[in-house]
């Protein structure tokens, strides 16, 4: 079973739902105990039994590709990539500077009241 790691890049986080396989590391295993069945080697993924949420920034390792729609919320950690493809390129530009967002500011009509992380929701999988 081939595994893709990604870095959660999406301000709200992603949500994984039961049935998801993950390979999780040590930290998760225990953050995240009581949702997911045990692998039965370090090779074998764990099936999540519950939701689990990863925040911005964190890295997980899932089984099999990610839908396309939840490609946008993610990022392949530099060097670690899926073999023979090369990790998506960063803009440069801070969190939240869209590429038609000149300025930063937020107020080229992509976000009318200029808090859309306190209204996102993390999507759901």
């Amino acid at each position: 079973m081939e595994f893709n790691r990604y870095r959660v890049v999406a301000p709200m986080g992603v949500t994984f739902h039961p049935g998801t396989k993950l390979r999780l590391t040590d930290d998760q295993r225990s953050r995240f105990a009581g949702r997911f069945d045990a692998a039965k080697s370090k090779k074998d993924p764990e099936i999540l039994t519950a939701p689990v949420s990863f925040k911005k920034g964190m890295e997980f390792e899932i089984a099999g590709d990610v839908p396309k729609a939840l490609l946008e919320l993610l990022d392949e950690p530099a060097g670690k990539g899926k073999k023979g493809k090369p990790a998506p390129a960063q803009s440069g530009k801070p969190d939240g500077a869209g590429d038609d967002d000149k300025d930063g500011d937020d107020k080229d009509g992509d976000d009318k009241d200029g808090d859309a992380d306190k209204d996102a929701k993390p999507p759901q999988v």
